[in-house]
């Protein structure tokens, strides 16, 4: 359909994801999430709530970013509590860099939003 898309990076149990997806049939939600158990249990509350406007994909971000989201098809992008890898040897695992920002705005329809 074409309503709206909001996407949420690392989404953890998706609890919140799912009460939003409730709250806003009029927007279709995507989340991406790495933990496996996280995206089962988003999957199962969703399940039980009847949300029929939330998907979610067990996958790292920017892969998905690089290869699966067209450039300026996302209303909103949601990036709450991103890890912080402060370990020197752990920066390459940071999401939040210069290059993920450059693919963002590509995805993101002009003017619209990050969160």
């Amino acid at each position: 359909n074409d309503n709206p898309v909001v996407l949420e990076i690392g989404f953890g149990m998706g609890a919140s994801l799912v009460e939003m997806a409730k709250n806003a049939p009029e927007k279709n939600f995507f989340g991406i999430e790495v933990h496996s158990p996280g995206v089962g249990a988003c999957l199962s509350d969703a399940r039980e709530a009847g949300i029929t406007n939330l998907r979610v994909m067990c996958h790292d971000a920017v892969e998905v970013f690089e290869h699966m989201i067209p450039n300026d098809s996302l209303a909103t992008l949601q990036l709450f509590f991103p890890d912080p890898w402060h370990k020197k040897r752990h920066h390459k695992r940071r999401i939040v860099q210069l290059e993920f920002a450059e693919m963002v705005r590509q995805k993101l329809i002009p003017n619209e939003g990050i969160f």
